[in-house]
């Protein structure tokens, strides 16, 4: 099975803004969402804002619909483990080089938020744009006025 699996059909959502081919969408969530995750890991509010392209054109206050694909298991997998094993090392090296345990503490966090920044920047660059949601059609309004 593939990683990059998209969510269970489309699902609907409003244009609450857009601009430059990216819309900020109003999702609510519905228990289809647990299986992907798209939205926001572990949100408990019922609905979310989710960055969306928009190629077809649509508007604020549209009604739309959108598929998403989940992140792949190694990007979540990078999120925990980088500065996990960054923390180690500057720890582990900090106490090779014997500096004490303040300094080695000190590198130990500061390996951490560079792990950290890492995987914000690799997420902010790489990830979110090509897993980003895709608006697929806007829902057509009737018109029911009788002229």
């Amino acid at each position: 099975m593939s990683s990059n699996i998209s969510c269970t059909g489309e699902k609907p959502a409003i244009v609450i803004k857009e601009k430059n081919g990216v819309a900020k969408i109003k999702v609510v969530r519905s228990s289809a969402c647990g299986e992907c995750k798209a939205c926001i890991l572990g949100s408990t509010e019922n609905s979310v804002l989710l960055p969306a392209r928009n190629e077809v054109g649509a508007k604020q206050g549209d009604t739309v619909y959108f598929t998403a694909k989940q992140k792949p298991w190694f990007a979540t997998l990078l999120l925990f483990l980088l500065p996990l094993t960054l923390l180690l090392v500057g720890l582990i090296l900090s106490l090779a080089l014997s500096v004490g345990e303040l300094v080695s503490v000190a590198i130990g966090v500061g390996s951490m938020a560079v792990g950290f920044i890492t995987v914000l920047i690799l997420d902010k660059t790489v990830f979110s744009k090509k897993y980003l949601a895709q608006i697929t059609r806007v829902e057509k309004m009737e018109d029911n006025t009788n002229d």
